[in-house]
């Protein structure tokens, strides 16, 4: 840690997370998701869709499934 700070390694980024209607989860911030049972998935882009039907093909991502349910 610096005078000025935490340093950019040091930070912590506050995950922001909203729900879409009848959709996923949209998840910013974050680098990692770790699901229940302890198996971590690097986050790859600024915002993540996590599944909430728990149908998805790519769990913990959401591929879309969820239209196909009603």
């Amino acid at each position: 840690m610096s005078a000025d700070g935490p340093s950019r390694k040091e930070a912590r980024r506050e995950a922001l997370r909203r729900a879409a209607a009848q959709g996923p989860a949209l998840v910013r911030g974050v680098d990692v998701v770790v699901d229940p049972e302890g198996v971590a998935s690097l986050a790859r882009r600024p915002v993540v869709a996590l599944c909430r039907c728990e149908a998805s093909t790519r769990l913990p991502w959401c591929d879309g499934t969820h239209k196909r349910l009603v």
